[in-house]
């Protein structure tokens, strides 16, 4: 069956949009849009008056086109970085030896940062320094923009990326890149990214009126065997 819109295969296979913007980034009209649904999730739409219908949409979206690539039996490995880097997150210390390898090799980290008004937006870098507020915002709902296009432009041109995101990001990305050997993904176990309405309530709640500045998860200080 050929679909015509992303919105017809989702319906059809009883699936929900997942936010990742591949859609978006690949309407050739503009057609796609994204937006805040009434739970305030990130998930896509479509002016009907500019689609024409190609199905470019439908036929990148991971939750209709699922590629699981993996080995049945894939390979596991145990990392630990060296001190003081492990220090620096709760995983090792393997995002820091990664990131250092790509960009010493002239490669691109993309991941999702906050901006100046805490909004969470992906975006390709070449500063090394810059994983730490990839770190910081690992939990919170983020918004891709057209990193997908940029993402593709680098890697084509033969550069290396480390893009960091969510399962349903990378699948994303990986739908609309295709096989690259200079995209290279890390993904994370991952219950689900929480509402951005929800998010922004809590902030405005906690800050009682005041201008929050910075956020962090799970800072250096605190003992990684901590929970709540």
């Amino acid at each position: 069956m050929s679909l015509k819109t992303v919105q017809d295969g989702l319906a059809l296979e009883g699936q929900t949009c997942m936010g990742c913007s591949a859609c978006y980034n690949i309407c050739p009209t503009g057609a796609m849009k994204m937006g805040l649904n009434e739970q305030g999730f990130s998930v896509c739409s479509i002016d009907r008056s500019v689609c024409i219908s190609c199905g470019k949409c439908a036929g990148i979206c991971p939750q209709i086109n699922p590629a699981f690539d993996n080995d049945h039996t894939p390979h596991c490995y145990a990392v630990r970085s060296n001190d003081p880097i492990i220090g620096e997150g709760p995983f090792g210390g393997v995002l820091s030896l990664l990131c250092g390898k790509v960009i010493s090799q002239g490669g691109f980290l993309c991941g999702p940062m906050f901006d100046p008004n805490l909004n969470v937006k992906f975006k390709l870098t070449t500063d090394a320094s810059e994983l730490k507020r990839i770190k910081d915002t690992r939990y919170t709902p983020n918004d891709l923009g057209n990193i997908h296009k940029e993402i593709k432009e680098k890697v084509e041109s033969n550069k290396l990326v480390l893009f960091i995101g969510n399962p349903c990001q990378i699948a994303g990305v990986r739908n609309f890149i295709g096989k690259n050997n200079n995209l290279i993904t890390i993904d994370l176990l991952c219950e689900g990214l929480p509402s951005k309405g929800i998010f922004k309530q809590y902030l405005n709640e906690t800050s009682e009126g005041k201008k929050i500045t910075d956020i962090q998860f799970h800072p250096a200080a605190q003992p990684r065997n901590n929970i709540g």
